[in-house]
Order: C-alpha cells, then structure tokens, then sequence
C-alpha cells in the first residue's frame, strides 16, 4: 500500500519526546491547521534532522500520513529564528504568543492570516526591542483575527460615540459604554482614558515597520495590557502558563 506524502511550510510551536529517540512536534500549517507529526530517531546524534526541528523554526516539511499520526519524512529550515531562543526575555515573549497561537488554532483548519501574523510576530520579536509594545501589538492583532476586535470608538449598546476623558470597558462585552448605559452594569470593567483608546486604534491599524513611531505611556501600557490580555483569556478559555514568566520579565517603559 502506498504512503501518502504531503507538504507543507509549518512553524514549530512546541515538542515532546516520544520513547528514547523519538520527539512529536506541534506544527502550525498555513493549510492544514494544528498538526501533531513525529520524528523518528531524532534525539540520536547521528539523525539526519539534527538542529533543524527547534521551536519557533519556520520550516517547509514533507509529511507522511500515519495511522495515529503523521511522520516527519523531510525539513527544510526557512528560518531558524535564533535569536529567539539566545535571549530570556525574547524567548518569553515568543513563548507567550506561540502558547496563545496553540490555543486559536484547530486541525485540518486552513488560516493562511494568522500564519502571516505568526511570522511577522516572530521576526518582530527576534529583532525588535520594545517587547512590551510588540505583545500589544501582537494581542489586538490575533484578536482581530479571531473575530473579537474591542470596540473602542463607541458605546458597545446605543452607538453613541464619546469624547469623555475616561470610558468604561466591559470584558464580557468586548467594548466600552457611556455613563447611560453603564448605569446598571457595576461590575467586570476598567475606567480606560481617552489616550489609551486613541493608542489602541492606532495600534489596530499600523503596519509593523511604523511601531516604533508609537510611544505610549505607562498608563497606557498598563490600560492596553489589562484590556487585551483579559480579552484574550476570555474568548480562549484557557490558562496561559507561560504569563508568570513574562510578567516576572517584561516592564513596560516608564515614561508619561
């Protein structure tokens, strides 16, 4: 019976070993979604896949299909990213991402979007050094990509659009009310200022290369970040294990 073969561009988002030799490998495809392939005999020395299946890699693969799951028959590394894993707090951060990357995405589920997302993220992370506004950036971004863009400008129940200096943004509502509507919701919101609202329009809208035009203060920094990770967590559903770490890390800049 033939095997059938099967290519795909992936990045690696996390492994585990498998047996003495073997390690499974969590792959993102552009096409086919969350794939859980093997490699066989790649923890020995002598594997012919030796350093060229790491974590954040983006690599072309070829695939065989298996009965319990794939196998890795060939790689070939596009880019290794390996400036990613050399640094503490880069490997954090993109360790973050890839842990809330893992949690948007299912099998067999084409998302050519958010793969583009994951490799611009990826390079940012790698050669840029404000972390702090890149995860910003990185959160609002995959949030508008799984539908769950905040609405910012406006109030989430009448429409009515607001030039208070604060407004009150409601998690399970995914947008800010005015004080009308706001009157009887006590609970589950953070007063945001109009600057932070102002920051994370421009943030959903820029192109990666203008980033470091931006430079929020600390209370927007602290406002954007409650905002979206809350956002995040609440849609996803899960834990993300890798937050004690980051926050133990990354500071934002402290300026007003």
């Amino acid at each position: 019976m033939a095997i059938s073969l099967y290519k795909t561009d992936a990045v690696i988002l996390r492994t585990r070993n498998l047996g003495e030799a073997d390690r499974i490998f969590i792959l993102f495809s552009p096409m086919y979604g969350k794939i859980d392939a093997v490699a066989k005999g790649v923890r020995k020395p002598s594997s012919k896949f030796s350093g060229s299946l790491e974590v954040f890699s983006h690599v072309y693969l070829m695939l065989s299909e298996g009965k319990s799951m794939d196998g890795i028959s060939q790689v070939e590394v596009s880019n290794p990213h390996y400036g990613l894993r050399e640094d503490l707090k880069k490997l954090t951060c993109a360790s973050y991402f890839i842990e809330l990357v893992e949690h948007s995405i299912l099998p067999g589920q084409e998302n050519i979007e958010l793969f583009s997302l994951v490799l611009s993220v990826l390079s940012l992370l790698e050669y840029e050094d404000n972390m702090e506004l890149i995860l910003r950036y990185t959160e609002l971004q995959l949030l508008t990509l799984l539908g769950f863009s905040p609405v910012l400008d406006r109030c989430q129940k009448c429409g009515v659009f607001s030039d208070a200096r604060t407004m009150k943004f409601y998690i399970s509502l995914g947008g800010t009310l005015c004080e009308k509507c706001a009157g009887r919701e006590l609970s589950g919101y953070i007063a945001v200022s109009s600057e932070t609202i102002k920051f994370l329009g421009k943030l959903e809208n820029i192109i990666p290369v203008s980033l470091r035009k931006l430079s929020p203060s600390t209370r927007i920094y602290r406002e954007s970040r409650w905002i979206l990770r809350h956002l995040l967590f609440y849609h996803l559903g899960k834990n993300i294990k890798s937050i004690e770490m980051l926050d133990s890390l990354i500071k934002a800049p402290e300026h007003e």
